[in-house]
C-alpha cells in the first residue's frame, strides 16, 4: 500500500489538461462540421422542420426523464443505456442542418461538466456527419419512397447508420484514450457485439423517419414509435429498482455485485483491467451527533451525486451502506483509478454541502485496488478495504493504493477509523 504522492498529483494536472484540450478540440471540430453541413447538406425536407423539431426534442426529453439509469447497462460496455439514440438518428434524416443544433444542445445530458458538454458535442458531430452522408447518397430527383427509389433510400439509411456508429466510436474511444492512455483500438466501442446494440437503437429511429418520408402525416406515428422503445427501457429499469439505493439513487450492494459479476465475466474472456475504489466519509458520526441525522442524510445524498459527477461514464457507483461507497472502474489500471479517486476526493473536500442546518464541509478517504491476474471480486475488494483503512488511520482525507499481491485477509476495522 502507498499513499497518493506528488507524481500522482502531477498526473492529475496532466489528466485535467488533456480533458481541456479534448473539449477545446471537440468544440473546434463541431464548428467545422456545422460549417460543412450548412454548406453541403440540402435543406429541403418532406416534413416541415417546425413540426418535427419540437416533436423530436419533446419526445427525447420525456423518454430520457422517464427512464431510470439504475442498473441499465449496455451488455458489452457496462455504461448507461441512453434512451434517446433513436430520436437523434431520426433527427439526422428529418431535420435540416441548422435544426440539428438545438436537438444536440436541448436534450439533457448525464453527468457534470465537462462530460455533459462532451456528450452534446458528440451528438452534434455524429448527427451532422450522418445527415451529410444520407443526403448525398439518396436520389433527390424522385420521391424518396417511390418504388424505383426506395432501395437507394435504404442504402442511404444504412450508410448513414454506419458512419454515425463509426464517428461515435471514434469520438468516445479517443476521449477514453486521452484519459487512460490506451490505444484507441482497445476500446470496447469497436467490438461487434457492442456496435450491434447501437444498430438496433438507430434502426428504430430509421423506421420512424422512413414512415415520415412515406407521407408527412406518418410523422404522428414516429414519436410514439420511438417513445415505445424508451418505455421498454423504463419498464426494464423499474424491474431493477431492487438494485438501487433509495436515498442516493446509486446501485446498492446487490446491484453492485451484479455489475461486478458481469464485468468479471467479460474481463475473463478479454483480459481487461478492472479497478475498484472504496470511499468512506470521514467522521460522519460527528456530523450526526452535532447536527442531527437529517444533516447526515443530506451529506450522504450530496456525496453520492458528487461521486457520480466525478467518475467516468463507464464506471459503476454504489452505496454499500451507511457512509460507505464503491466505484467499479472497467478497463482502468492503477494509475487511472488513482487519478479518479484523487479527483473525487478533491471535489468533495472543496464542496460546501447544503444541509438543513446550513452548508457543511466533509472529506472522504479512498482505497484503490486493481485486479491481479485471475483474482476474484472478493479478494480485490478485501485489498481495497485494507487500503481504505490504511488511508483513514494515516490521517483521513487521502487516497491509499493497495499492494499488488492478493490478500485474502481483511483488515479489522478500528473504532478510531470510523
Amino acid at each position: 500500500m502507498k499513499k497518493f504522492d506528488s507524481r500522482s498529483a502531477d498526473n492529475i494536472v496532466v489528466n485535467r489538461r488533456n480533458h481541456t484540450i479534448f473539449l477545446s478540440g471537440a468544440v473546434l471540430l463541431a464548428l467545422g462540421v456545422i460549417t460543412i453541413g450548412v454548406t453541403f447538406i440540402p435543406t429541403t425536407r418532406p416534413v416541415s422542420w417546425w413540426i418535427t423539431l419540437p416533436l423530436i426534442v419533446l419526445g427525447a426529453v420525456i423518454s430520457g426523464r422517464r427512464s431510470t439509469p439504475a442498473g441499465i447497462r449496455r451488455d458489452d460496455r457496462g455504461v448507461l443505456l441512453s434512451p434517446t439514440g433513436h430520436f437523434l438518428f431520426a433527427a439526422e434524416l428529418l431535420l435540416p442542418p441548422l435544426a440539428l443544433i438545438p436537438v444536440a444542445l436541448l436534450i439533457p445530458a448525464k453527468g457534470g461538466f465537462p462530460h455533459s458538454w462532451l456528450q452534446r458535442l458528440q451528438r452534434l458531430i455524429t448527427m451532422f456527419v450522418g445527415s451529410l452522408v444520407f443526403w448525398h447518397v439518396v436520389d433527390m430527383t424522385n420521391g424518396l419512397m417511390d418504388e424505383t427509389n426506395v432501395y437507394r433510400t435504404m442504402l442511404a439509411v444504412l450508410c448513414a447508420m454506419a458512419v454515425h456508429l463509426m464517428t461515435e466510436a471514434l469520438f468516445v474511444s479517443t476521449q477514453l484514450s486521452s484519459s487512460n492512455g490506451d490505444r484507441i483500438s482497445r476500446s470496447v466501442m469497436w467490438r461487434p457485439r457492442s456496435a450491434s446494440r447501437d444498430v438496433w437503437e438507430l434502426a428504430i429511429g430509421a423506421v420512424a423517419a422512413l414512415l415520415a418520408f412515406q407521407h408527412p402525416v406518418f410523422v404522428i406515428l414516429a414519436v410514439p414509435l420511438c417513445c415505445s422503445a424508451s418505455e421498454h427501457i423504463r419498464l426494464q429499469g423499474q424491474s431493477r429498482l431492487a438494485l438501487t439505493d433509495a436515498r442516493t439513487g446509486l446501485l446498492n450492494p446487490r446491484g453492485f455485485d451484479e455489475v461486478a459479476a458481469h464485468e468479471w465475466e467479460r474481463a475473463d474472456g478479454e483480459e481487461n483491467r478492472i479497478s475498484i475504489i472504496l470511499v468512506d466519509l470521514d467522521l460522519l458520526r460527528d456530523v450526526n451527533n452535532t447536527h442531527g441525522h437529517r444533516a447526515g442524510d443530506a451529506v450522504i445524498s450530496a456525496v453520492g451525486r458528487l461521486l457520480t459527477a466525478s467518475s467516468r461514464s463507464s464506471d459503476a457507483v454504489a452505496r454499500l451502506g451507511g457512509e460507505e461507497f464503491a466505484i467499479l472502474l472497467p478497463e482502468a489500471d492503477t494509475e487511472v483509478a488513482t487519478l479518479v479517486a484523487e479527483r473525487l476526493r478533491e471535489t468533495i473536500a472543496a464542496s460546501r454541502i447544503a444541509t438543513p442546518v446550513g452548508p457543511l464541509s466533509v472529506t472522504v478517504s479512498c482505497g484503490v485496488a486493481t485486479r491481479v491476474g485471475t483474482e476474484t471480486v472478493e479478494a480485490m475488494f478485501d485489498r481495497a478495504d485494507t487500503a481504505l483503512y490504511q488511508a483513514k488511520n494515516a490521517g483521513r482525507n487521502r487516497v491509499a493504493v493497495a499492494c499488488r499481491e492478493s490478500d485474502d485477509t481483511r483488515l479489522g476495522r478500528r473504532d478510531n477509523a470510523a
